[in-house]
């Protein structure tokens, strides 16, 4: 006879549980942005313009929102720790493969599969909800989120110093190196968790997914509202390192890799964020988030070569993004408890076609326009959010 845990069987461990949780999503997470510092140096080395060089990262968006499409919703039927692992593993060997490729169109085929495998990351998060009792679901979330934007934030800046010391390939190593230290402590630490309510196949839970879209339309305007705010962020990550390459900046990779500790405060955000969505609603946050990111683009758009207001319009917006996505997150979890997996899998996907949306799309915009006109395209993006604010203003029943 099989019993399921109770909350009080699970409240002991929970803040262990959760510290490991944020450490591994944020290693994991990392592999998806290391790239992005380097992608002139890249070019540099493999006779590739900027925008060909730009279409690694686009490569690796692809990926993460395929993966998250077709392995995420798996969570809901399959053996999660197993899951985990698999990915984990495979998502190592990814990121050697992107070190060792001597072309892009091999390099643009390893990030892929680096993207499709970081997924792991995205599997902790309906676990950490899954632990939560339902009060507390928007701080345990957020604190899984901070602990991911951690490893976005430090693996921009990591990037930017090894490739400045040991080339833009030694990036990859180390981060796969790091991928392989979270597995080894995945292995003695991941919890035995209580099995879940669902089953089926994958087959049914690709073909359940639709359905949920259209029981819940919450989840459609989430997957808008927050898209939106993703194709900005993807468009300014993903081209700041052309800008501040060049004039007036001319910065080296390691000074272009600081910048991302300029967005620390997002991970402050995480838990703030979801404190906030507990205690206010999400929606209120969300519309707060949205329309701070708006003014953040613009104003680096009309001051972008001042160093001091980029730096400040950088660590504002991504407070609003990340204050935006674990709100969004707390939001959508409380949809359908057996569903939660999949329902990650939907949103985080289709968040995926937005930033694969934002690197080509800016890319083109920075190309042919330059930076007014990227950081105007992305505050029309947030802007638009903002006005999507008032959908969705209605609780599920």
């Amino acid at each position: 006879m099989t019993t399921r845990a109770t909350p009080a069987e699970t409240a002991a461990p929970r803040p262990r549980v959760f510290v490991w949780f944020a450490a591994w999503a944020g290693v994991c997470v990392a592999c998806i942005y290391l790239c992005q510092p380097i992608l002139r140096a890249i070019g540099a080395e493999l006779g590739l313009s900027d925008r060909r060089a730009s279409l690694v990262a686009t490569a690796t968006q692809v990926g993460y929102g395929v993966g998250i499409f077709t392995l995420v919703p798996l969570g809901d039927f399959a053996p999660r720790r197993r899951l985990v692992l698999t990915k984990t593993t495979l998502l190592a060997l990814a990121a050697v493969g992107c070190a060792l490729s001597p072309s892009l169109p091999l390099l643009a085929l390893a990030s892929f599969f680096v993207g499709v495998f970081a997924t792991s990351a995205q599997d902790l998060v309906p676990i950490a909800a899954d632990l939560a009792p339902a009060e507390r679901r928007g701080r345990s979330v957020g604190y899984v989120m901070s602990g991911l934007m951690l490893g976005i934030l430090l693996s921009r800046t990591l990037a930017g110093w090894v490739a400045g010391a040991r080339g833009w390939r030694a990036v990859f190593f180390v981060g796969a190196a790091a991928v392989a230290a979270s597995l080894a402590t995945m292995l003695r630490a991941f919890p035995a968790l209580p099995p879940r309510p669902g089953r089926g196949s994958a087959w049914s839970a690709y073909g359940s997914m639709a359905g949920l879209l259209r029981r819940h339309p919450a989840l459609r305007v989430a997957v808008l509202r927050h898209g939106l705010l993703a194709f900005g962020f993807s468009a300014f990550w993903t081209n700041l390192a052309f800008f501040l390459s060049g004039p007036p900046y001319r910065w080296a990779p390691p000074q272009i890799g600081l910048m991302g500790l300029a967005g620390a405060a997002g991970v402050l955000a995480s838990t703030v964020a979801g404190r906030l969505a507990d205690e206010r609603g999400p929606l209120f946050a969300i519309r707060i988030a949205t329309l701070v990111a708006a003014g953040s683009f613009l104003m680096m758009g009309a001051l972008g070569t001042r160093a001091g207001a980029l730096i400040a319009g950088t660590v504002v917006f991504d407070v609003a993004v990340q204050a935006s996505l674990v709100s969004h997150q707390s939001l959508i979890y409380g949809l359908d408890p057996g569903a939660r997996a999949r329902i990650n899998g939907i949103f985080v996907s289709s968040l995926f076609l937005f930033f694969s949306l934002g690197s080509s799309l800016g890319a083109l915009v920075w190309s042919r326009w330059g930076w007014f006109a990227l950081m105007a395209c992305a505050g029309a993006a947030s802007a638009l959010a903002f006005l999507l604010t008032s959908a969705g203003r209605r609780p599920p029943p």
